[in-house]
């Protein structure tokens, strides 16, 4: 008898022979995870833009290419710095606070602005984030409609000391963090 064709299998791609174990309590344990995912180029930012955000009123920081090093005293921005370049790439706070306490004290909003580059084409993310209101986002100056457009222009990966509770805490925040690095990885499935 001949044998049935075989699909092409991508390098490095692993298929199952047997069945995935079963766990104590009955449920199958996966070991991986297929689906498609699209990967896109790196993005280098340039350039970060703050104004009236958290203790800033106005910054303007050029990043040189390679490894950048934020250094100071404490309460002097560090964190902030990086806060606005997350909120960039996710339209949220990585401390977990409301984008009012984003605003600094007396203004009526505040924008962060950054400038990168991916595979020699310029990328230009710019965000209005107003109290109490529905802030603005733009790519390349095209106003986005839903946040998840947002997901594939700029990805970061942030490790605070407030993320232990991945592990010490309960499966929700796991379950969470999960759901959040997939609708990263993959935009198509985001719910």
């Amino acid at each position: 008898p001949s044998a049935a064709p075989r699909a092409a299998l991508a390098p490095g791609a692993r298929t199952r022979t047997k069945p995935p174990p079963r766990a104590a309590t009955g449920a199958t344990v996966f070991r991986y995870l297929r689906m498609p995912v699209r990967v896109s180029s790196p993005v280098q930012l340039t350039r970060l833009w703050l104004h009236d955000f958290r203790n800033y009123e106005a910054a303007d920081l050029t990043l040189p290419p390679g490894l950048t090093v934020v250094r100071g005293s404490n309460g002097e921005g560090k964190t902030s710095l990086l806060e606005g370049i997350g909120y960039l790439a996710t339209l949220a706070s990585f401390r977990g606070v409301p984008n009012e306490a984003l605003v600094r004290d007396g203004a009526t909003q505040a924008v962060v602005r950054g400038e990168g580059e991916r595979s020699g084409r310029q990328l230009l993310v710019e965000a209005e984030i107003a109290p109490g209101g529905r802030g603005r986002v733009a790519v390349n100056k095209q106003r986005l409609r839903r946040s998840s457009d947002l997901l594939d222009a700029l990805r970061i990966s942030v490790f605070a000391p407030d993320d232990l509770e991945l592990v010490k805490g309960g499966p929700s925040g796991r379950r969470r963090y999960l759901d959040d690095a997939l609708a990263a990885l993959a935009p198509n499935h985001a719910a």
